[in-house]
């Protein structure tokens, strides 16, 4: 009798075997909105959406014997798109218990919970409110040009050549140099910047990202294949130059020798990119909607940069007596746009003048290497709006390109410190701060008093500046005391 049942056993495991053999596949469709998207198990790339898995039927059944086939795990898949959050999708159910009716063995297993399944992807907005994702070479321009004050050096638009060398056990095949006929984008995408196509049309497999350094001309660069991970380092070897070289992994050679791939293949990319867009070199450093501008008389007269105000339908003064909740109306009062400035006057009934301006504006051009120093209000939204005190030297006589109505100087100037005024050690103003440059690690440029002075003396009624500096025998700290009170945020709308 136990040989007749342990025979009929053995028929039945032998049963169930085939037929999970021959009957025994089915699918799980993965569906996601948009479509296009990687499916990824375990850093495995499985393919992209709509896409269709098969499985045997033990992983869907409750198994029934000790052989029985099941899921000893379960499955987590993770979903993919640029310009979209990564969805974690779990297709089964589970742990569950199997034990045999004598108690003697037992395992857990896992179940897929369904056939079908459907991913909604959350689109990522880039921190700068823009879709990091955009189609035609205009839309990448307007987004630059909406961005410019806080691009990364490597953002931009770029052609790209690529000089390739095929290896085969060792022996150079082929060597040649290919400019591509399009343009690529490289845009800030989370903790790292993405090539992109410019015309949107990536390929879903493929992923080239870098990521920035301390030193701030190297990135670290990432080429994904499928799952397949190739890294280098990509060096700005000078403005708009960006330069490295990589292996071509295994999986994408297969793919691009298809059918001629064989054991002892290599391929080595040197890529050089030149950044075509945004070509100016000096970024000006106005936040959006927010300067500085400081007092040059007591009945309301202010000086900031042209750029601040450019196009402003209304000007609000605010900070005034390190008041920031009282704000004040201001009209443009001179301007002066080919050196970047602007007279501005309060006309609010509710002005009261202001005490004497403690400063002079120095008609004088100071030598390099003087110290100096910069009050302003950077990056209000993230900084506060309590008044930022940075300091350096004149670095040159000269600005971007040799400008001589600029000098060039060491203190560090962020979005917001437009028309903030730069001191020299003795308390007087020597220049208006209004850009630096994007490629340069703490190189700013301020325009020269002279220009200033130029513009008030064009007006039909000129004020009376003020020719006694109080603040010279002041220490630094003194110094910002008194003089936050005829530092201001000019805000525009």
């Amino acid at each position: 009798m136990r040989k007749m049942l342990f025979v009929l056993l053995l028929i039945f495991v032998a049963v169930n075997n085939w037929s999970w053999s021959l009957f025994g596949q089915n699918t799980v469709t993965i569906n996601s909105t948009p479509n296009g998207a990687q499916v990824y198990q375990q850093n495995s790339y499985l393919g992209t959406t709509p896409l269709t898995l098969t499985y045997t039927r033990g992983c869907f059944d409750t198994p029934i014997t000790l052989f029985s086939k099941h899921l000893d795990n379960g499955i987590t898949l993770t979903i993919s798109k640029n310009g979209y959050y990564d969805q974690i999708l779990t297709l089964t159910n589970g742990p569950y218990e199997w034990e045999s009716f004598n108690k003697e063995n037992h395992y857990t297993y896992f179940l897929i919970s369904g056939h079908s399944f459907h991913v909604n992807l959350n689109q990522i907005k880039d921190i700068r409110g823009l879709d990091p994702v955009m189609e035609g070479e205009n839309e990448w321009i307007s987004y630059f040009n909406k961005n410019i004050n806080s691009l990364n050096p490597i953002e931009g638009i770029w052609r790209i050549t690529v000089n390739i060398k095929v290896y085969h056990n060792g022996e150079l095949i082929r060597s040649e140099e290919k400019s591509q006929d399009r343009n690529n984008a490289i845009i800030k995408y989370g903790s790292s910047f993405r090539l992109c196509d410019i015309d949107g049309k990536n390929q879903s497999d493929l992923l080239s990202e870098y990521t920035a350094t301390v030193n701030q001309n190297i990135y670290l660069f990432k080429r994904t294949f499928s799952s397949e991970v190739m890294t280098s380092n990509a060096v700005m070897t000078s403005i708009g130059l960006l330069e490295y070289n990589y292996e071509v992994g295994q999986e994408e050679l297969k793919s691009i020798l298809k059918n001629n791939f064989q054991p002892g293949w290599k391929m080595y990319r040197e890529l050089k990119l030149i950044k075509t867009y945004p070509t100016q070199e000096v970024i000006i450093t106005n936040q959006q909607g927010s300067g500085t501008g400081f007092a040059l008389s007591s009945d309301g007269l202010i000086v900031t940069c042209y750029h601040v105000i450019e196009n402003a339908e209304k000007i609000v003064v605010r900070g005034i007596n390190s008041s920031f909740d009282r704000t004040y109306i201001a009209k443009v009062l001179a301007s002066d746009r080919n050196n970047d400035i602007a007279l501005i006057k309060i006309d609010d009934p509710t002005f009261k003048f202001i005490e004497k301006i403690p400063y002079i504006i120095s008609d004088k051009t100071i030598d390099v290497g003087s110290s100096i120093f910069t009050l302003g209000y950077p990056l209000r939204s993230s900084m506060g709006d309590e008044i930022k005190l940075t300091n350096g030297i004149i670095s040159s006589k000269s600005g971007f390109k040799g400008d001589i109505t600029t000098y060039q100087i060491s203190a560090p100037v962020q979005p917001g410190n437009s028309g903030c005024p730069l001191f020299d050690d003795s308390g007087n103003v020597v220049g208006i701060v209004n850009a630096k440059h994007v490629l340069a690690e703490n190189a700013t440029y301020a325009i020269k008093t002279n220009y200033l002075r130029n513009l008030i003396e064009s007006l039909q009624e000129p004020p009376k500046i003020n020719s006694i500096n109080v603040l010279s025998t002041k220490t630094l700290s003194e110094k910002v005391k008194t003089l936050k009170n005829y530092i201001y945020i000019i805000e525009i709308n």
